[in-house]
């Protein structure tokens, strides 16, 4: 039982995404006419297009953001940018920030995860 629950607990990292100053700063300015129940799901595709609410489907392998998660990215994108592009972790725990000098941060969860309840 001990086992399972924490391995129930452990954060799983199932896809790393990168995003442009460019993607985040029309993120940040459109989000309003973007969201969908205050939430933007984002997919990026491999020619580095993006597009918001694609289908209105999302995976645990897509990156789902709220507006302060989108601002707190704008904001710090510098800081966290390797050659122009931020790296976002897509995690059954949300979205975390890897930074370039050690560690990650944690920038949000746009919705609790469905499954079991706690």
């Amino acid at each position: 039982m001990l086992q399972q629950r924490a391995s129930e607990a452990r954060t799983i990292v199932e896809a790393k995404v990168g995003f442009t100053k460019e993607m985040v700063a029309s993120l940040n300015e459109n989000f309003d006419d973007l969201a969908t129940g205050g939430v933007v799901v984002v997919e990026v595709l491999e020619d580095g297009s993006w597009r918001a609410n694609p289908d209105d489907t999302c995976s645990q392998r897509t990156p789902e953001f709220t507006k302060d998660m989108v601002k707190t990215l704008h904001e710090y994108f510098d800081f966290y940018a390797i050659d122009g592009v931020v790296t976002i972790e897509v995690s059954n725990r949300g979205l975390w920030l890897p930074n370039p000098l050690a560690g990650r941060q944690f920038l949000g969860l746009a919705r609790f995860p469905h499954g079991k309840a706690h």
